[in-house]
């Protein structure tokens, strides 16, 4: 995820440094990430992961580091999938599986 953290950062942020060779912990902003590019960052972040930041996490923090971005990219994803699906599903139920129904009888009576 980082990987693809720092590449948003390195295509969007128009840091001097190249955001692929710095700490996870590394203040972004000392590094010339100013706020106009954090905008540009977190909308290509969203297309990247496929998530919406919404605005409780729109703050200077989240984009402040990697490992920031990282975090809160992490509750997003997670946050996403449990809204979607709901959090309860059996253990080892693959991709297919996630989006079905547990637990619930079908039952059919007759018309006639």
């Amino acid at each position: 995820m980082q990987d693809r953290i720092r590449d948003v950062l390195a295509a969007h942020g128009g840091m001097e440094v190249d955001p692929r060779d710095v700490d996870d912990q590394a203040d972004l902003y000392e590094l010339g990430l100013t706020s106009f590019a954090s905008v540009n960052v977190m909308l290509a972040l969203e297309d990247a992961f496929d998530i919406e930041f919404p605005d409780e996490v729109l703050k200077k923090g989240t984009f402040a580091s990697v490992r920031n971005i990282e975090q809160v990219i992490e509750g997003l994803v997670k946050s996403s999938a449990d809204a979607t699906c709901g959090s309860s599903r059996p253990a080892g139920a693959g991709p297919a599986d996630r989006c079905q129904p547990q637990g619930i009888p079908i039952t059919f009576q007759s018309c006639g």
